[in-house]
């Protein structure tokens, strides 16, 4: 018992040294601590505190910047790389769009997963971003026609199928077709070669597009009649395509049996008539250009006399020769002689092809004779002209004996297309003829890239006074391919497979010399 006591004493002895021992250490240590002031001033105290300030302020600006970029327009963010730049928009949808006084809503008749996996509407809508950055009032919308049956319906327009795109505003609503988002030209000379035609896709969704959206905000149309009842060429299909986007509204007249012109047309359209006018419709007509009306006459070469017609242009400083003009100078045709490629002049109208540097190619032309004794309020304009090689040769029964010139053909130049103007008050007349019946044969326009379209147009868009024609250019889609003549490729493969190998060697050895030797 005294043992186990003597024990227990001897352990509370233990103990008790113990925690003075651990008092002692604790005293120590707290003398030792430094004060909060000399940690903070430490040497890795300050490039500790340095570097978690940097870094606060980097994901700072990396958080800001990031709201930034987030809120820039699409074509900040969105560079267009494609070939043709699809996405990139022009100055004059830039002008029509930015200057949007009437909300526009554009719906495309599709599911955007199903658009985003259609190459055309897919450019289209990524097309579309960037005109919503020109204007608030413009909204883009996709509307799945499954789920929306009677959409084209409730919008006020027909015919919407898949794909089209509907565009609305308060004033009017109009269908872009899917099918004028693309435009496909054929090479025709390919069939001889490889039994079959080649193509080239291009998207031609801006002008149609920008077209809708000019159409559905615009205040007042103007109003195109065509003359009917003289034996008239009929427009091709691909041509009044673009009348319309020109956003002008197209009539057929008869003024047998209409009496008159109305008075709410901008322009009368006279294609290429094979029968005279009778006096009293030749009459109205004249009576409408004296009282500042437009006309665009595109004549036929008949070989038939049209005294009724004659007494238009006489009046206006013209006349026609009525006899085919071929070119003598073989710069100035194409193949034959009677298909000439003549020499634009200076004008508003032909201002556009001049820029663009594009060729006319017309056929069957007459010579147009421009009088030099006009009265004052009227101005005579040549728009087009052949070279002084050029000769008119009179047809029998419609046909030529001969291409050669002979004794007695006309000499040349001859004007093919004039314009005339005649101040009428506060207004102007316009009177433009083309003379040239192949203008705007499909055979032509379709397969030669040429201005003949243009110029019918650019007519059309001066004489009813529309500023806001739509002409811009499809981007092709057809991807662009490298092609090498055998030498060009055979060079390129010297110089990538031994001239830069051998080069890239030999410094190599020459900098592993120079090392050794230092």
């Amino acid at each position: 018992m005294s043992d186990l006591n003597e024990k227990n004493t001897e352990n509370n002895a233990g103990s008790g040294a113990e925690k003075v021992e651990k008092k002692k250490e604790e005293k120590k240590a707290r003398k030792n601590r430094k004060p909060l002031r000399e940690m903070l001033g430490t040497t890795r105290m300050r490039y500790g505190s340095y570097s978690a300030t940097v870094t606060v302020v980097v994901l700072a600006i990396v958080i800001v910047l990031n709201l930034i970029v987030s809120n820039l327009p699409t074509r900040f963010t969105e560079i267009d790389t494609s070939d043709s730049s699809y996405y990139s928009i022009g100055d004059l949808t830039r002008s029509i769009v930015g200057s949007l006084d009437t909300d526009v809503t554009v719906s495309i008749m599709s599911s955007q997963s199903d658009a985003e996996s259609d190459e055309i509407l897919q450019i289209a809508g990524e097309m579309l971003k960037r005109y919503q950055e020109l204007s608030d009032r413009l909204q883009v919308e996709y509307v799945d026609p499954a789920l929306n049956p009677t959409f084209g319906e409730d919008s006020g327009v027909e015919d919407v199928s898949s794909g089209s795109l509907v565009v609305t505003s308060e004033k009017r609503s109009t269908v872009v077709d899917y099918s004028d988002l693309y435009q496909m030209d054929y090479d025709y000379s390919s069939y001889y070669t490889t039994g079959s035609y080649d193509y080239e896709l291009s998207f031609d969704g801006e002008a149609a597009i920008t077209s809708a959206i000019d159409y559905v905000t615009t205040d007042t149309l103007p109003i195109l009649y065509s003359l009917t009842g003289h034996g008239e060429g009929t427009l091709p299909d691909s041509v009044q395509t673009q009348i319309t986007r020109l956003n002008i509204e197209m009539q057929e007249l008869n003024l047998l049996s209409q009496g008159e012109i109305p008075e709410d047309a901008d322009c009368l359209l006279i294609y290429c008539p094979t029968v005279d006018l009778s006096e009293e419709e030749a009459q109205m007509v004249l009576d409408y250009l004296e009282g500042g009306g437009s006309v665009l006459i595109v004549p036929a070469l008949t070989g038939e006399s049209m005294p009724n017609f004659d007494t238009i242009y006489n009046n206006y400083g013209m006349s026609l020769s009525n006899t085919l003009v071929l070119e003598g100078d073989t710069g100035y045709y194409y193949q034959v002689p009677y298909y000439l490629m003549p020499t634009v002049n200076s004008h508003t109208i032909t201002s556009p092809i001049l820029e663009n540097n594009i060729s006319l190619l017309l056929g069957s032309c007459q010579g147009i004779t421009i009088s030099e004794d006009v009265r004052d309020t009227l101005t005579v304009s040549s728009l087009v002209t052949t070279s002084d090689a050029a000769y008119a040769k009179a047809l029998t029964n419609g046909q030529l004996s001969t291409l050669e010139q002979e004794e007695g053909d006309a000499q040349g130049p001859f004007t093919v297309a004039a314009a005339a103007t005649e101040t009428v008050g506060d207004t102007e007349s316009h009177l433009v003829v083309i003379a040239s019946q192949e203008l705007l044969a499909e055979n032509i326009i379709e397969q030669f890239s040429v201005s003949n379209t243009d110029l019918f147009l650019n007519s059309l868009s001066w004489m009813c006074d529309h500023e806001s024609s739509i002409s811009i250019s499809a981007k092709s889609l057809s991807t662009e391919t490298l092609t090498m003549t055998a030498a060009e490729s055979r060079f390129w493969m010297i110089l990538s497979m031994g001239v830069i190998p051998v080069a890239l060697l030999a410094c190599g050895v020459g900098v592993w010399a120079w090392r050794r030797r230092k």
